[in-house]
């Protein structure tokens, strides 16, 4: 059972996808040291176990099974009890030797092992950004491709743009220097378009200043694609540079003729900041609060039907994280959600640290836990990160 083999999949890596996989510690003679289903498809793994049973060492007392998901930068984080040094080392080492055999691998660039103790607290992140050198996510579309021409693209400077939705959404950019007319990106997408027959918005990203405020200006209707172009970027941290963009809708050919400009992320409403602060400032011992987390804010309510009731406009324009919230006797805050948020204490901090001088309350959360579960109640990451507060 080679890379390419009909029975080894790798997941689409869209953020928020929840896996289970299992893994060698050392790389097998025959097969991949990585094996994968989906949790929601295979709830009780029995596909997993399939798997296993027909993988060559799949029986090795030297393997481990667990939980992952896709993070917002698109990579796979896998929780692992009591993880050894130089998995991740042989799991690199595997991608790079088969990459050209079977291009999906790329997929795995970055991976991130999370050694957890016997608690599900994680207790080290094996992570080396050099392991990848050379690998590149080519996938048409991707978010991590789309951001490599922007970072490119300098002050002052244009590029093309197309944002649309095939099986998944897409992006394409490319910049006017390395493609004065268009025709690369045209060439990109249009295999996508055609095998999934996407509906797509085109049109000319700017990099306006130094500091790298983009405008985004287009002769098609905006209001149709807001909504999904603001959450495609809000879930792939490689494009976040975008959230500070502002939309320009250009009257079909009028060059002169410019329609309303807004950015594409309103700015927080003091009203509701103001809220979260009291109610955090009040929060009491074992008492439950309702969260909701998105484009690095955070919205407290009392109750769920309050919480969906001041978060109704947020979320008509972006998909966010939800969850319970909690004070223990402790002192500490612990924040639990199905949703996948694998940075989420990373985000939590600085929206801290944006809002602590205004609002002293917010630091209440400092140290906060951070777990995710399963839709059936299944603990899948426990995190906390004592650096982020100093």
């Amino acid at each position: 059972m080679q890379a390419d083999d009909a029975k080894f999949r790798i997941p689409y890596p869209k953020p928020g996808i929840q896996f289970w996989f299992w893994i060698s510690e050392k790389e097998p003679k025959e097969g991949p040291p990585l094996l994968f289903s989906s949790m929601p498809k295979d709830p009780e793994l029995k596909q997993l176990r399939s798997l296993i049973a027909m993988h060559p060492y799949g029986r090795s007392d030297r393997a481990f099974t667990g939980a992952g998901v896709v993070d917002r930068g698109g990579r796979f984080n896998l929780s692992i009890v009591g993880a050894k040094d130089g998995m991740l080392e042989m799991i690199a080492s595997w991608v790079q030797k088969n990459h050209s055999f079977s291009p999906e691998l790329s997929r795995l660039r970055n991976l991130r092992i999370l050694s957890l103790d016997n608690d599900g607290v994680v207790e080290n992140i094996y992570e080396n950004e050099t392991l990848w050198a050379g690998l590149e996510n080519t996938e048409l579309g991707s978010a991590y491709v789309a951001s490599k021409s922007l970072k490119r693209l300098r002050p002052g400077k244009k590029a093309w743009f197309e944002f649309g939705i095939a099986s998944e959404p897409y992006m394409f950019i490319t910049t006017q220097y390395d493609d004065p007319k268009g025709t690369i990106l045209g060439k990109q997408s249009a295999t996508l378009r055609k095998q999934h027959k996407a509906k797509s918005i085109r049109g000319i990203i700017e990099n306006q200043t130094v500091s790298g405020r983009y405008s985004l200006t287009s002769e098609q209707n905006w209001m149709d694609w807001e909504q999904a172009l603001l959450s495609f970027i809000h879930r792939n941290t490689d494009l976040h540079s975008l959230l500070s963009s502002t939309l320009i809708q250009m009257a079909a050919g009028d060059v002169g003729g410019v329609r309303p400009i807004h950015p594409l992320l309103r700015e927080e409403e003091p009203h509701r900041l103001e809220r979260t602060a009291a109610l955090l400032e009040s929060m009491k011992a074992d008492e439950t609060l309702y969260y909701w987390f998105g484009v690095g804010r955070l919205v407290v309510e009392d109750t769920k039907a309050e919480l969906r009731e001041s978060t109704k406009e947020l979320r008509e324009i972006v998909d966010g994280d939800y969850g319970k919230m909690s004070l223990s006797q402790n002192g500490y805050v612990s924040f639990q959600t199905t949703c996948d948020y694998n940075d989420f204490l990373f985000s939590l901090s600085r929206w801290v640290k944006k809002h602590y001088r205004e609002h002293p309350a917010v630091l209440n959360v400092r140290n906060a836990r951070f777990g995710q579960f399963s839709a059936s109640g299944k603990l899948i990451l426990k995190h906390k990160d004592a650096t982020l507060w100093r």
